[in-house]
């Protein structure tokens, strides 16, 4: 009995690390000796639990809109996760209307940089 209990609290602690935590922004991630937390962008519960942070578009879609610096966060993996964008195209609220934190803002940026060093 006491096996079922662990197995079963365990099961309810993996839920909420993949698919809970992630769509409120936060992610818990295994560290050097004990585990560790950041922000991250939202994602909704509909969400496949396999996409991760990590699995930004890794090339070019294959649908015929070409992904430019100005609509990088209005396609693709991005579609529908922010509500206003800047004149360049840069998110500036989420897609409940919320402010984007400053260190959100430097995620997105490297990972909007780092999309166009691997495509060039």
């Amino acid at each position: 009995k006491g096996k079922r209990l662990a197995k079963d609290i365990l099961s309810l602690c993996d839920t909420l690390r993949d698919e809970t935590l992630p769509t409120i922004g936060l992610e818990i991630y295994d560290g050097n000796a004990f585990p560790k937390w950041r922000f991250a962008v939202p994602r909704s519960a509909a969400s496949d639990s396999d996409a991760r942070e990590e699995s930004f578009p890794q090339t070019l879609p294959k649908n015929d809109v070409e992904v430019t610096m100005s609509n990088f966060f209005q396609t693709g993996r991005y579609a529908n996760e922010f509500s206003a964008f800047d004149e360049e195209g840069f998110p500036t609220h989420n897609a409940d209307g919320k402010e984007l934190s400053k260190r959100l803002i430097r995620k997105l940026i490297k990972k909007r940089a780092a999309f166009f060093i691997k495509n060039q």
